[in-house]
């Protein structure tokens, strides 16, 4: 055979091999290709406002949901150049690691249902990168944590729920960042900014949060250390320690916010922390919610001398506004999860939907009910059905099984509306091995004893006879 014939017979083997091992396409933006893309931009406001993302690089097609490799998320957000991402497939990338993110990238979700599971972004040291329209679900360590003098950061209608720490951190340095729109739920330390009391490059923080829902969360909302934090027209609903924290002479503007069914709003001593911080209070509305005053308000930057802003009216109207719009649009479903005590959850997140304990042990169940969208979707009452006969009310509850086997927990949850939703899960209760080696090791004993007890009964009645 010739080298002219084999060349042709591999020739179409060759081309095949290059077309499957090529990166996936990349279309360069046009004027007609940003359209619909670049529109994003035009929500941008605050410290973050100028942060432009992907703007002037490719469009990146995100076509796997793998973590990693040609096609995926974190191929796309680890490259240097800059690129625009969007997604060809829904569904959930659950992350072996974090993904750092490089300068100069925007990830858009739009137009598709992204939930991102497992461990979260990192940015570190980079700059202009926006994260929108994508759920950040159960994962260790931060969701997003932002370090090291990164700047130009927008985070905007994105969900956060049951990380291992925090669900936004911004700390050593990180400036002119805006979190705009974003849901929060089902998690404990929602947002540090500011790590470290003796660390005072965080003195140059600038972050702007508005228009976000802060649902049943527990405390951080934010956790300020120095620097300057502008808060206005976010919601926050039962916050369960605080809402705000600053120290260490953090500035706070918190101007036309709605706080309900909260108990303390502000923090100005936390964490043994040497220094203060510093609260302005402009038109916040206070529903069945403890009363909150100003602290050293004169210290406060003002809001105009960096930027302006659309502020609205803390009403009934902003809240329902924020209810309908903030975080991602496509449904979050209720689920029945269980509880970490807290000893054990080392960076993993408080809730996971393993549900095999061992006999006797208690176990304490949760609840995950995402945030309303409307008012008559708020939650009326939650009822318990844990299999065995018991039954148990309220969003977390506590219970233990005394015989091993498999029960069908329900959860039963009705809505102001009227109408009723419920949650079954199997929930498996085990002996321990340990117990089972115990009661291993008596039953032999006894057989033993048993055993020598007829020996010597039978030897006396030898002797007898």
């Amino acid at each position: 055979m010739s080298a002219h014939t084999v060349w042709i017979l591999l020739t179409p083997i060759l081309i095949l091999s290059t077309i499957i091992s090529s990166p996936p396409m990349i279309n360069q933006i046009s004027s007609a290709s940003t359209s619909g893309l670049s529109d994003l931009l035009y929500d941008r406001i605050g410290f973050g406002g100028d942060t432009i993302g992907g703007l002037h690089g490719d469009v990146y097609y995100v076509t796997t949901l793998a973590d990693s490799g040609p096609g995926s998320l974190r191929y796309a957000a680890e490259r240097p150049e800059p690129l625009w991402i969007i997604f060809k497939v829904s569904g959930i990338i659950k992350l072996r690691s974090p993904i750092r993110v490089a300068s100069y990238k925007t990830i858009d979700g739009r137009n598709a249902s992204i939930t991102i599971s497992g461990n979260g972004l990192i940015l570190d040291g980079v700059s202009h990168v926006i994260i929108a329209y994508i759920r950040f679900d159960s994962g260790d360590g931060d969701a997003i944590q932002i370090i090291n003098s990164a700047h130009n950061i927008w985070i905007h209608h994105c969900d956060f729920v049951n990380w291992g720490d925090g669900l936004i951190d911004i700390t050593r340095g990180a400036t002119n960042i805006t979190v705009s729109w974003c849901r929060f739920w089902s998690h404990n330390k929602v947002m540090l900014i500011g790590a470290d009391p003796a660390d005072i490059m965080d003195e140059a923080i600038q972050v702007t949060l508005h228009h976000n829902f802060f649902y049943e969360t527990i405390q951080r909302h934010p956790r300020l250390r120095f620097g300057k934090v502008d808060v206005y027209n976010n919601y926050y609903y039962r916050c369960q320690s605080y809402c705000i924290g600053s120290t260490m002479h953090g500035r706070v503007l918190a101007e036309a916010n709605i706080f309900e069914e909260c108990t303390t709003i502000f923090q100005s001593s936390l964490g043994g922390d040497p220094e203060n911080g510093y609260i302005k209070l402009i038109g916040n509305l206070f529903l069945s919610s403890g009363l909150c005053e100003s602290v050293n308000p004169e210290k406060v930057f003002i809001r105009e001398d960096y930027y302006k802003a659309p502020v609205e009216p803390a009403t009934e109207e902003l809240k329902s506004k924020i209810i309908a719009y903030a975080g991602c649009p496509y449904p979050a479903n209720p689920r029945i999860m269980r509880r970490i005590p807290d000893g054990e959850k080392s960076g993993h997140p408080m809730y996971v939907t393993d549900f095999a304990i061992p006999i006797g042990e208690s176990i304490t169940l949760y609840a995950d009910i995402p945030p309303p969208r409307s008012i008559s979707e708020w939650v009326e009452s939650i009822e318990w059905d844990f299999g065995d006969g018991s039954k148990g009310v309220g969003k977390t509850v506590e219970h233990s099984y005394s015989i091993p086997g498999s029960y069908t927990v329900r959860v039963y949850i009705k809505y102001r509306s009227g109408g009723s939703i419920t949650l079954t899960t199997t929930l498996n209760v085990y002996v321990r091995l340990e117990l089972i080696a115990c009661l291993i090791l008596a039953c032999t004993i006894a057989v033993s004893s048993v055993m020598i007890l007829l020996k010597h009964r039978r030897i006396k009645a030898i002797k007898s006879a």
